[in-house]
């Protein structure tokens, strides 16, 4: 009997560790278990359904959205209050076969509400209160193939690499929510971890999807112009300082990883879109 258990437990493993893999190779992994919540509720946001109702009050509509989509959706009604956005607010919205995502931005962002997952559930609150920096999400994206680039080898050694992160980072805090980074007064904070070719990024749930969106699209246009990835295992840290935006610290510098101490809730996601 103990002999089946231990064959039955490494099988369970070796599919938790193909299921991780494939996961991290399509698109995100949370570092937290995998059958967790936080997971779920992605899931949740991605499918589609229906919201159709005239002059029904918002915490109605979102106990709608709840039940259609099985998922917990809380209002933080102390900041609502603040706001003078009452839950009784009647609304008026035809939406059909689209997913929970965007039903919610578009549903929200009229009363001037955002949201984002947190301890569990879907929190709707005022987009002050989700910017602020204790309620930041950190996440990890996997750039190595972006950042890497060749330098002039040796005879014993042809082939060696370097990697440019700060070009990466500048692209990022000057395109994306320019104004939201620690450098410039903001709450949101991004830092490389050349050990593990990643970027530890800090930011809103809207900011963080226009990085991911970002980060695909430059990986599309190195296949479309045919720039192949490099072999990346000698990875050299770039250290020369190229044109920077004001206020930025030179490359030899550390960056503030975040404006506050990490919250313990904050599980990192890995991004590799």
């Amino acid at each position: 009997m103990r002999a089946k258990s231990s064959w039955a437990n490494c099988l369970c493993l070796v599919l938790y560790l193909a299921a991780a893999s494939s996961c991290l190779a399509q698109a995100s992994l949370p570092l937290a278990n995998l059958s967790g919540d936080e997971e779920r509720l992605e899931r949740a946001l991605a499918q589609r359904g229906t919201l159709d109702v005239v002059e029904t009050p918002l915490r109605e509509v979102l106990d709608k959205l709840s039940t259609q989509f099985q998922v917990p959706i809380v209002l933080k009604l102390r900041k609502l209050e603040e706001a003078g956005v009452h839950i009784d607010t009647p609304v008026t919205k035809q939406l059909h076969f689209m997913p929970l995502e965007s039903i919610l931005d578009l549903l929200l962002d009229e009363l001037e509400l955002d949201f984002m997952i947190r301890d569990h559930v879907i929190l709707v609150s005022t987009p002050e209160h989700l910017e602020s920096p204790d309620m930041m999400d950190t996440r990890i994206y996997p750039v190595r193939d972006l950042v890497a680039y060749s330098v002039p080898g040796t005879n014993d050694d042809p082939h060696r690499y370097a990697a440019d992160y700060d070009s990466l980072i500048d692209l990022i805090t000057t395109t994306i929510a320019a104004e939201s980074w620690v450098d410039v007064g903001g709450p949101g904070s991004i830092k490389e971890f050349d050990n593990s070719g990643v970027l530890v990024i800090s930011q809103t749930r809207r900011t963080h999807r226009e990085i991911a969106q970002l980060l695909a699209t430059l990986r599309k246009a190195k296949e479309f112009q045919g720039i192949a990835t490099l072999p990346v295992s000698d990875l050299k840290p770039r250290r020369t300082v190229s044109s920077r935006i004001a206020g930025r610290p030179p490359a030899d510098s550390p960056r503030r990883v975040g404006a506050v101490s990490p919250q313990t809730w904050q599980v990192p996601q890995v991004y590799a879109e």
